[in-house]
């Protein structure tokens, strides 16, 4: 009588989240999950007695990596006091193709709430760039919910509960972040488009470009693109996010070539890179196979061994490649971490979130540094003799 929820698939471990006046609940810790690999179980069996026992506690948020199977979760909500909660429910992943929540009804009912970058949200559903479930607990009501998520990205569940003041102020603060780094990367890109074109420099443009393409890809992994995507186009998201990715590849290559002027240096070296640009140019139509291997020459070698050749350039004396060869380490490391955690080879925290958007604001400093001075080096030699100093 005290706890009217319903009790099919009650988790009995001591795992559950007790709902108290705390504004934030980070979900994801306290999953357990089951595996589907024919991706067939319905919610009538996963939560039937027999399904109980195999589901697994995941250690920490769940980051199963790429894997064709769907994933069952589970978790379970008490409240313990004579109030009812309502808070909202975040998966915090949104370049997920699908992600269903099963509501338990006192008929012994279900209720499915959706959500995904290829699915039309459930009208329940908050307009956000996260999928945010509202939900609510009756007084001393516990309740199990059923979590199933399909996906072509990565199986990475991170998921908090909020109350409503703490999820605003958090959105809030997120869009006032996010908000001045899209604007500080439009003014970049404008300033290097009009420098390209008014004094013709092509690492100008290379770069205008790579940044387009890096802040578009922070717009799709941080889910502010998906907000402008109509519902009946959703199914363009996967799409999208594979060009944006061989894109930045493309013009990453590209923009390295030329303001090092490699190829002066090293044709060897040069045509490898030239190799590396062009296969993320070809990263669109490849990535509709099962491509493993290009895929980690691409997006695992690659940018080792282009790091190396800015860091080389660097310690050579190369003019303008300090600046440029920071920026490339600090990009590229972040990358490489969204990579491994995208793989599955490391255990994903909350922090990796930004690795994307740290990688941009790497970019905008250290980049933006080195091609300042290299435009100032140019019009130094264009208004005084390179041989005695004098002016021209």
């Amino acid at each position: 009588l005290l706890f009217p929820g319903p009790a099919q698939g009650r988790v009995h471990d001591g795992s559950s989240i007790f709902v108290d006046e705390r504004g934030r609940y980070e979900v994801g810790k306290y999953l357990q999950i089951l595996k589907d690999p024919e991706r067939n179980l319905t919610i009538g069996e996963v939560s039937s007695p027999g399904f109980s026992g195999r589901f697994r506690p995941a250690p920490g948020v769940p980051n199963l990596g790429i894997i064709p199977s769907a994933v069952w979760a589970r978790f379970q909500l008490k409240n313990p006091t004579d109030k009812e909660r309502r808070f909202y429910l975040t998966f915090e992943y949104p370049v997920t193709d699908s992600v269903f929540i099963f509501l338990s009804q006192p008929q012994g009912e279900w209720t499915r709430l959706q959500a995904g970058d290829s699915i039309s949200n459930s009208p329940e559903v908050i307009p956000h760039r996260y999928f945010v479930f509202p939900l609510s607990l009756q007084p001393y009501q516990e309740m199990v919910y059923y979590v199933r998520v399909q996906t072509t990205a990565a199986m990475t569940l991170p998921m908090s509960l909020w109350n409503s003041t703490a999820f605003l102020l958090a959105d809030h603060h997120d869009q006032i972040v996010f908000g001045l780094l899209f604007g500080v990367a439009i003014g970049f890109i404008i300033y290097f488009l009009v420098s390209a074109f008014k004094l013709s420099n092509p690492s100008c443009l290379w770069f205008a470009l790579y940044l387009t393409a890096l802040g578009l890809l922070v717009a799709i992994r941080q889910g502010f693109l998906q907000e402008f995507i109509p519902p009946g186009l959703k199914a363009w998201n996967n799409i999208i996010n594979v060009a944006d990715i061989g894109f930045l590849y493309f013009t990453g290559a590209k923009f390295l070539r030329t303001f090092l002027d490699v190829e002066s240096h090293s044709k060897k070296v040069d045509f490898i890179l030239a190799v590396l640009q062009w296969m993320g140019l070809l990263y669109i139509p490849v990535c509709l196979l099962p491509t493993p291997i290009y895929s980690l020459i691409l997006v695992g070698l690659g940018p080792i061994f282009s790091t190396t050749v800015s860091i080389v350039y660097w310690i050579k004396g190369l003019p303008n490649a300090k600046y440029f060869a920071i920026g490339w380490l600090i990009g590229h490391f972040t990358s490489t971490i969204d990579f491994l955690r995208i793989s599955g080879l490391i255990p994903y925290f909350s922090l990796m979130d930004y690795a994307i958007p740290a990688a941009l604001v790497s970019s905008l400093i250290f980049f933006t540094m080195a091609v300042v001075q290299q435009l100032y080096t140019y019009r130094l030699f264009a208004n005084q003799d390179g041989l005695t100093g004098l002016a021209n």
